[in-house]
């Protein structure tokens, strides 16, 4: 992670900026792939798909890690969030959120306008999780999909559920035709 805002450091964002620039740099010299992942959080330049896709024009060899869940940090919405990020991603983190809480859930995480989150199965909550694997598929995407749940009361069952559903998402179109789910 590059790094996060504040107010207390004149230039922040240049800091942040030029020292991810050499960072980056000195990785590609030895071979290294750097991503930039999408956070949630009002500190970091890099939240919105907008900002993430700043850094990877300003940055060469530099790609994205999509965090699908953390964009609605922002209101934004994952379909649109991933149109314009499509061909700079090189790793897939699959997070869904609910916004009904789970009984004995460990985590609760709200949008900047203040509405809940809470860990869901990928497929289970509210993100359009389903379709954006299936779009990044028939676009040809072949990196890998890694499982993100924050302080879900089943931790194991919801891995199970997500993986099964990723896994058949991604078959679905593999035997299927390619078009467009978005």
């Amino acid at each position: 992670m590059p790094g996060f805002l504040s107010d207390k450091i004149p230039d922040a964002f240049e800091n942040i900026l030029t020292g991810f620039q050499q960072f980056c740099s000195q990785c590609q010299e030895k071979y290294l792939q750097v991503l930039l992942e999408d956070f949630g959080s009002a500190e970091a330049p890099f939240g919105t798909s907008s900002q993430v896709l700043y850094f990877l024009k300003s940055i060469p060899g530099l790609q994205a890690c999509l965090d699908t869940g953390n964009f609605e940090f922002f209101g934004e919405d994952l379909k649109s969030a991933y149109a314009r990020l499509r061909g700079r991603i090189a790793l897939v983190h699959c997070k869904d959120h609910t916004r009904s809480f789970r009984p004995g859930s460990e985590c609760e995480f709200h949008t900047l306008d203040g509405q809940p989150l809470y860990s869901a199965a990928a497929g289970d909550g509210f993100l359009p999780l389903e379709s954006v694997v299936k779009q990044l598929i028939a676009d040809g995407y072949q990196g890998d999909f890694s499982l993100e749940h924050f302080g879900t009361p089943d931790m194991l069952g919801d891995i199970l559920r997500s993986a099964e559903n990723i896994s058949r998402w991604i078959q679905e179109v593999k035997v299927g035709s390619s078009r467009s789910f978005l």
